[in-house]
């Protein structure tokens, strides 16, 4: 019985060690960022360009869906 308690409070302290090294950790993170974060969040993203290629029998076909989906011709 004796193993198995000393075990369970290993872990349980191990667990409590790690909580508070993460959290003085993350903290001295922040602080040293200035709290700003270091990504930036992207709504969407869309292609400024398309290069289409099709067989000569399918291109009227593709420009004609291209054209449906909004994207215009540039050239």
């Amino acid at each position: 019985m004796t193993p198995l308690v000393s075990g369970v409070a290993l872990a349980l302290w191990g667990l409590a060690l790690g909580a508070v090294i993460g959290a003085v950790i993350g903290l001295v993170g922040h602080a040293m960022a200035g709290g700003r974060r270091d990504f930036s969040s992207v709504g969407g993203l869309r292609a400024g360009r398309y290069h289409l290629l099709a067989e000569p029998g399918a291109a009227a076909e593709a420009r004609r869906l291209l054209g449906e989906a909004g994207v215009t011709r540039a050239a």
